[in-house]
């Protein structure tokens, strides 16, 4: 959701330096490191989606989207 990739992205700028970001496939780290990315600088999911497929990745902005625009139901 929105809020837990803002709440990361609010823990990564407390930690000192690099952090690794894990899951089973990826994907999910993947998804929660750009988005925490573009909390962090005020970017929309087409400048995350851009970053993520410079890096190599597969996402699309339909993935990134729910995780920056919180929904009227999330509150």
């Amino acid at each position: 959701t929105a809020a837990k990739a803002k709440g990361l992205a609010v823990r990564l700028e407390q930690l000192p330096g690099p952090v690794a970001i894990h899951c089973a496939s990826g994907r999910r780290a993947s998804l929660m490191g750009l988005a925490s990315w573009a909390h962090q600088n005020n970017c929309d999911a087409s400048a995350a989606t851009d970053r993520g497929r410079e890096s190599g990745l597969d996402i699309s902005e339909a993935e990134l989207s729910p995780m920056l625009v919180e929904s009227e139901a999330q509150g």
